[in-house]
């Protein structure tokens, strides 16, 4: 019995053998034979895959990083719990050992000495304050080149390929952190538009409210003589409204050394209760009342009172 109702699990195939005429199946008497059956194997589960902690790459940025080439990276630091700025340039594939990886390429050299002084890169924003701060760096003569990015501008004046860089009032502090380094590193300087350092505290605006002015080496004096311009500039001053308070017309201010002691603008009201005079309308920093000395600067603050 056993042997019977094993054979009637197999399966039954076709065979081969067969009678009937030759040369094809057409007409062909068909066999059939038993095969043992087949054993199917059980599916194992499916072994789920541990996560990884690290981070997954962005292929489509990998393509293009290698679609340009080698790419210069620096790094800056911001208030806490900030993300650390980055400025990404691509820069020719020379060797460390034969020219720095900041030097700039023989055309883009070529094209800089050939440029009339001063070179002026700023963006192509219609900002009416930036456009004036512009004339008043090509009031003697110049180049004026159009550049996009925070960093490309700070890193032109670093390599010197630039002399004056000017940026709007949009950027932040992380923009320019890295590309400050640059710049200062290579002998320039890095200013706001009124020729105070940038302010790198907590607690504070993250904004570059009163711009942001770079100068290459050895060009401090056309990076002071724009900023002398913009102090005098009512335009300019008008950004001063919030701290120093409102008015109708603006004189030439000390705009860069009426300044706490934090690096910021004073704020009327901390000067009016520090002073404990009553209620502190405004207060002007006269540009004649202003000294700028190699250890110290100074100024004389005229203040105006409202009634009571």
């Amino acid at each position: 019995e056993s042997e019977q109702l094993a054979a009637r699990r197999l399966s039954l195939h076709r065979s081969p053998a067969s009678t009937g005429r030759r040369g094809g199946g057409c007409g062909r008497r068909r066999g059939w034979a038993a095969s043992p059956p087949v054993a199917r194997a059980r599916r194992r589960p499916r072994a789920t895959k541990k996560k990884s902690s690290r981070p997954r790459r962005d292929k489509k940025r990998d393509t293009s990083a290698r679609a340009a080439g080698p790419v210069a990276t620096s790094r800056g630091v911001c208030p806490p719990r900030r993300p650390a700025p980055r400025t990404h340039a691509p820069r020719p594939p020379t060797s460390r050992r034969e020219v720095p990886p900041t030097a700039p390429t023989a055309r883009a050299a070529a094209a800089a000495a050939a440029a009339e002084r001063p070179v002026v890169t700023t963006g192509d924003s219609s900002n009416a304050l930036l456009q004036a701060a512009r004339a008043a760096a090509l009031a003697q003569g110049g180049t004026w080149e159009s550049v996009g990015g925070a960093g490309n501008k700070l890193r032109s004046v670093a390599e010197g390929r630039a002399d004056l860089a000017i940026m709007h009032f949009g950027t932040s502090l992380w923009d320019t952190a890295a590309p400050e380094a640059l710049v200062r590193a290579s002998g320039g300087r890095v200013s706001d538009l009124f020729g105070a350092p940038l302010v790198h505290r907590t607690g504070g605006p993250l904004k570059n409210a009163l711009g942001v002015v770079a100068s290459a080496k050895g060009c401090g004096a056309a990076h002071a003589s724009l900023c002398k311009a913009m102090r005098s500039d009512p335009r300019a001053l008008a950004l001063l409204a919030e701290s120093a308070g409102p008015r109708e017309a603006w004189g030439a201010q000390a705009a860069d050394v009426a300044r706490g002691l934090d690096g910021r603008p004073l704020c009327r009201r901390w000067l009016g209760e520090a002073v404990g005079g009553g209620e502190l309308l405004r207060y002007d920093a006269p540009e004649e009342g202003a000294f700028r000395g190699m250890m110290s600067n100074g100024c004389r603050l005229d203040l105006v009172w409202g009634e009571g």
